[in-house]
């Protein structure tokens, strides 16, 4: 059975989509959850976050589409929209007021399955507003399960391109049991 996964990347303004099926014969990816955290950033919820490079993170956190806070549990229903908050304080290089930034993303489930794989999110976009690097939202909604999955691991990685700077982790978006 496949599964749908709608998952929208933004940068204040800037969004790149994509929507991706997966296969089940996709084995992968791993579905690690030990929660390794290598930064002094405000964390709000077990996301797991690690710095590198000089890049430093002020707060990272988790929101519904409606701005309210991801209950402790990350537990989330089908169709609602999760936001991953990343508050940069410093790190990127600045060249004449633009910052190069990328990001990946791989979407595992709890059975192992590789739901979605990017390596480059912003391969079309070079550089952006310096200023619009300092918040980096990523932004994922559940469209479809497919077969019975309790669980989903978020492994993502933001990075400077013109530097070694970087900010790498994953969270887990357990799903609510709903009635079909």
């Amino acid at each position: 059975m496949k599964q749908v996964l709608s998952l929208l990347l933004s940068f204040f303004f800037f969004a790149c989509e994509t929507k991706v099926n997966t296969a089940t014969d996709d084995k992968q990816a791993s579905t690690d959850t030990t929660i390794a955290t290598k930064s002094s950033a405000n964390i709000l919820h077990t996301i797991s976050l690690q710095q590198s490079g000089g890049l430093k993170v002020r707060q990272a956190f988790l929101t519904f589409e409606d701005g309210s806070l991801l209950p402790k549990s990350q537990q989330v229903r089908r169709g609602q929209t999760v936001l991953l908050h990343l508050v940069i304080e410093e790190g990127w290089t600045i060249r004449n007021g633009k910052a190069s930034v990328d990001a990946s993303e791989r979407i595992t489930t709890d059975q192992d399955q590789l739901v979605l794989n990017e390596p480059s999110l912003f391969q079309h976009q070079p550089t952006m507003a310096a200023k619009d690097a300092n918040r980096i939202v990523l932004k994922a909604t559940i469209t479809n399960t497919g077969e019975k999955v309790n669980y989903f691991v978020v492994h993502y990685r933001v990075w400077d391109r013109w530097s070694n700077a970087e900010v790498k982790g994953s969270y887990r978006l357990t799903l609510a049991e709903t009635a079909n």
